[in-house]
């Protein structure tokens, strides 16, 4: 019968508030329901807060799958590519949905997602895998090339087939039973050497087979590229590269080499990442626009110019660049010629030692050094 009292005090923490606003009291999903065998990227349902607030915006996100079977697609609720629903196996998935409104306030939900049975074709056996033959496919590929023909394995004689592709980036798309390029802008062996894509074969039943494989991307050199409407990144090798970003903001990387740089339309940008050399790597820029385009130079190459990284570039400073024939008072790191447009980089800023040549602009630009940011 004996006993202690003890008084405790117990803190909260003040967090900032919009005045005024209220955090969300709800979450509906308008459909809670999926048909097995639902592909991946297939809407569950759509997401609407609950909020006394008129006129708040929301953003959602998954805080509990559990099973791996969904993601978040704006405010829908979808199967993430690849999973599989299969109600002979589980009936049943939980998740919990996290919608955050304009003021950071949060509402959790758990919902319970029901996987519907539909009618098995009797006797039907499912595929089990999905030969592939070629996957390779060049760099700057025609939209159409055939990177890959497609066959289902399954035990069932005269069974017939269907293709998707799980996760579509834009580098490729299936044509009947054919992997095939559909922007070959986005295939740069420079960038990358290889594509994973995920292809789903599905019988006549609805049954399937997911399979994984990668895409090898081969080296063409020189390159000649013009881009495309979208914001296209050109990376150039070791030869002499010719390159048009056409439409839209791109970023033109010459690599190695004598090269020609062109970016027509948009917002461009020109990076120079490698050693600079007159005779060897030296690039020609058809069309600087000043104020649209600009120049990123590399640190790890011109190491005077500061910090700066491609993910985050810096602008350069303006005592480091100058304009006239050479470098005059010891940070003249990055010089513009207007008499002949010839852009050079000084290693001691000083015009003691010989300036390297980076580029070829046109004459009489007004340029500044605005124009520049180091990566």
């Amino acid at each position: 019968g004996l006993f202690h009292d003890r008084t405790f005090t117990i803190a909260v923490n003040n967090l900032n508030e919009t005045p005024g606003n209220h955090a969300p009291t709800g979450l509906d999903l308008t459909s809670t329901a999926i048909d097995e065998n639902s592909g991946g990227g297939t809407t569950v349902g759509r997401l609407t807060a609950i909020d006394q607030d008129p006129n708040d915006t929301f953003t959602y996100s998954l805080v509990s799958d559990p099973d791996g079977k969904f993601k978040i697609s704006g405010d829908e609720l979808t199967i993430k590519p690849g999973a599989t629903l299969d109600y002979e196996t589980k009936q049943f998935h939980q998740v919990t949905i996290r919608v955050k409104d304009a003021a950071g306030q949060t509402f959790d939900k758990l919902f319970t997602i029901t996987v519907t049975d539909l009618p098995e074709v009797p006797g039907n056996r499912k595929p089990t895998d999905v030969n592939v033959a070629g996957l390779t496919a060049k760099e700057l590929a025609a939209t159409g090339t055939v990177v890959s023909t497609l066959t289902a394995i399954d035990d069932d004689a005269n069974d017939t087939f269907t293709y998707q592709l799980l996760n579509p980036d834009g580098r490729f798309k299936i044509s009947g039973n054919q992997l095939i390029v559909d922007n070959g802008i986005k295939l740069d062996y420079e960038q990358a050497a290889s594509h994973q894509v995920t292809v789903r074969a599905y019988d006549k039943a609805g049954t399937f087979f997911d399979k994984t494989f990668s895409v090898g991307v081969g080296d063409i050199d020189p390159e000649i590229a013009v881009g495309t409407a979208f914001d296209d990144v050109l990376v150039g090798g070791r030869g002499k590269d010719n390159f048009n970003g056409s439409f839209g903001h791109d970023k033109l990387h010459g690599g190695l080499g004598n090269d020609v740089l062109k970016g027509d339309q948009g917002r461009d940008i020109f990076v120079f990442d490698t050693k600079a050399s007159k005779k060897t790597n030296y690039d020609k820029i058809l069309d600087y626009v000043v104020k649209d385009d600009s120049i990123q130079l590399d640190n790890a190459v011109f190491k005077k110019l500061g910090k700066g990284a491609p993910a985050t570039p810096a602008k350069l400073n303006k005592k480091f660049f100058t304009v006239g024939t050479e470098a005059r008072d010891g940070n003249d790191y990055v010089i513009y010629n207007k008499k002949n447009g010839v852009l050079s980089y000084d290693a001691d800023g000083t015009g003691s030692g010989r300036a390297v040549e980076i580029a070829l602009l046109k004459k009489n630009l007004k340029i500044t050094a605005a124009e520049f940011f180091v990566i």
